[in-house]
């Protein structure tokens, strides 16, 4: 395709109702470390993730190994997708928050005040089903045994229930602080235990707490239409940096004297002639 074509195909699959935008949680690209990959909705725009790109439902972050990016919501929460983890926006808004993590980790550290402006928060995994009353939480998902752990770090709750095989909630149970869950999809009982497996995750918690506070106090609030201006530009850059790349190499091509996409040859071996000095 070509790039101009691509270009206005990337538009038109980014626009969306500004109205709706501006009832959403401002939420932006905190720190990214690593490979990190944003794909947005349809997949018509990817590339390496880009710190303060604002985010809406759709969008999908992926990270390699030993990568990781955050998510901030307004300046009241940070939400650190791990290592291999592959993790989609279903909804930033108000009312339905929701992710779906399909593989890897989250943790999140929510500050009290957004709490109480949120309705409803969820991640979803293709096992389980987490609603968030707790401000510290981790939820894991291992694809290869479809099986997924949540818990509790030191505030709060979560409603975790296991999923049948047509995503309805087949079983519930309350996770307190300092306590955790493993389930798979259809598991009929829900035990918590103290927690373990997750207790590997609780530094991040700490770091978190300390981001909050320098997040609140460099916060600049943004307008929906600011907002959608911003990642119109930088994902609009994106989609041009290949187009320039073919350029650039079809031009280094042309004064060579080779065509466009010719790889490199080797000079033929030079003839020793015996007898010749």
């Amino acid at each position: 395709m070509p790039a101009r074509i691509a270009v206005l195909f990337l538009f038109a699959t980014l626009s969306f109702d500004i109205g709706v935008f501006a009832e959403d949680f401002d939420a932006r690209l905190g720190a990214v470390s690593g490979k990190t990959t944003l794909l947005t909705e349809g997949g018509s725009g990817s590339g390496d993730a880009r710190e303060g790109t604002p985010l809406s439902p759709g969008d999908m972050i992926r990270t390699g190994e030993n990568a990781s990016a955050e998510i901030t919501m307004d300046d009241g929460a940070i939400l650190k997708v791990g290592p291999d983890s592959s993790l989609k926006i279903s909804s930033l808004g108000r009312s339905s928050g929701s992710f779906f993590l399909d593989m890897g980790s989250l943790v999140a550290k929510i500050q009290g005040l957004l709490k109480q402006k949120m309705e409803r928060l969820e991640v979803r995994t293709p096992a389980a089903v987490a609603a968030v009353r707790g401000t510290e939480f981790c939820v894991e998902h291992d694809k290869q045994a479809n099986e997924t752990t949540a818990g509790v770090f030191d505030e709060g709750k979560l409603s975790v229930s296991a999923l049948d095989p047509e995503g309805n909630a087949v079983a519930e149970s309350v996770v307190d602080q300092g306590n955790e869950v493993s389930l798979r999809a259809g598991d009929r009982e829900v035990k918590p235990v103290r927690m373990q497996r997750l207790l590997r995750r609780r530094e991040h918690i700490a770091a978190m707490r300390t981001r909050l506070g320098a997040l609140r106090k460099s916060w600049k609030k943004i307008s929906a239409a600011k907002r959608m201006k911003l990642r119109e530009r930088i994902i609009k850059r994106k989609a041009m940096l290949p187009a320039r790349a073919g350029k650039g190499r079809a031009a280094m091509m042309h004064r060579s004297g080779r065509p466009a996409g010719a790889g490199h040859t080797t000079p033929p071996a030079r003839v020793k002639r015996r007898g010749v000095r």
